[in-house]
């Protein structure tokens, strides 16, 4: 995904973030209008079908798995999109980088929770799989993309 530059100036309240503890990185309303105008679409699937995808679903949640039966591709092309994506957001925001705590790749970079949050309620009682929920501010602004 290819992101303009970011303009500072008057414009500078507008692609500003917020950060907090419990919700990690997440970016204002006005982050995603801005971002989603300038998303990449050429990739199969890009990151915009994939929210699109997301938000037309219960609770606007879905699994890997789902995601991969809908745009027949394997899991990690869908993983692979979302963490270019998230990436790309990053590159154009003030969030900092939260890293993995735990596990085999300890210390590297996260990005899928930019776009989402883990449904933990839903991943306990549905078998240990994992439940992408995109953000509301996300949601908001797919109404305008």
């Amino acid at each position: 995904m290819q992101l303009a530059p970011v303009r500072w100036g008057a414009y500078n309240t507008i692609i500003m973030d917020y950060y907090d503890e419990v919700n990690k990185k997440r970016l204002s309303y006005y982050n995603w209008v801005y971002v989603l105008k300038l998303a990449d679409s050429s990739r199969d699937p890009s990151a915009m079908d994939i929210f699109k995808f997301t938000n037309q679903q219960p609770d606007k949640t879905v699994t890997g798995q789902q995601l991969s039966d809908h745009f027949k591709v394997d899991v990690g092309t869908i993983n692979l999109e979302l963490g270019r994506f998230g990436k790309e957001a990053l590159a154009h925001t003030i969030a900092p980088d939260q890293k993995r705590t735990s596990g085999s790749k300890k210390g590297d970079n996260i990005y899928w929770n930019i776009p989402f949050t883990n449904d933990k309620e839903k991943q306990e009682a549905g078998e240990g799989n994992f439940y992408w929920t995109l953000r509301p501010e996300l949601v908001r602004a797919l109404e305008v993309a």
